[in-house]
């Protein structure tokens, strides 16, 4: 655009001498004039320059908007990239709390499993020995039956008995808080086949036949989703 501009100038400064010249060098007006006559064609030429400008000036626009046009492509594609990165770290931040639920869940179904071992391996009850031939101390799960089977015998309600009573409670307390965490179904499954793999045959039968059909629906309906029943 500088250049167009010095053009213009210089045409200005030839013409302004010509003009300069004729008047000094003819002192009739009339030859003045004819001679003058031939600049008519600068009039044109100025306005052809003054166009060309105007073109030029709208041809740098356009480059102007172009490059416009590419930096917002730039920037929209940056947009994107960051949302990306956004997104998938967030992913990853909800995959390592996911993970972290399930850890802490699973020490807790852990712990309430050793509660109801501890009851288990605490619970002293005087059994005949192997060769029927005097008693001795059982502690266990062996202890867990011997108890339960005493109390059947009696006619007791095993429901209420203090440990039973207490051992359910724990029992139930593990499915109820495995099916309300904030888990997967699959983490879930996991944690419920953990709570079944650490409970004996023997305790699952007490607790099927005692809780079927006597104690609340909610336990029920926990046996069944933990597939103890059908």
């Amino acid at each position: 655009m500088s250049g167009l501009y010095v053009i213009m100038i210089l045409v200005t400064i030839v013409w302004t001498i010509l003009g300069g010249i004729l008047y000094f060098i003819s002192s009739n007006w009339e030859d003045r004039g004819t001679f003058g006559d031939m600049f008519g064609s600068v009039n044109v030429l100025f306005s052809g320059l003054a166009f060309a400008a105007i073109l030029y000036t709208i041809h740098l626009q356009k480059q102007d908007l172009d490059i416009q046009r590419e930096v917002q492509k730039i920037q929209i594609e940056d947009i994107k990239t960051q949302a990306l990165a956004t997104a998938k770290s967030a992913e990853q931040l909800e995959a390592q709390q996911r993970l972290m639920n399930f850890q802490i869940c699973q020490d807790t179904v852990l712990n309430l499993i050793e509660v109801r071992k501890k009851m288990n391996n605490d619970l002293k009850i005087r059994g005949l020995n192997s060769a029927f031939t005097g008693t001795v101390e059982i502690t266990g799960v062996a202890a867990v039956y011997q108890h339960y089977s005493q109390l059947t015998q009696q006619g007791e309600d095993v429901n209420d008995d203090s440990f039973f009573a207490r051992y359910f409670r724990i029992y139930f307390y593990t499915l109820q808080f495995i099916e309300e965490s904030d888990l997967t179904e699959k983490q879930k499954n996991i944690l419920a086949d953990i709570n079944r793999i650490e409970t004996s045959d023997i305790e699952l039968d007490i607790i099927k036949e005692n809780f079927i059909e006597e104690y609340l629906e909610i336990d029920r309906n926990l046996l069944i989703w933990s597939g103890l029943i059908e």
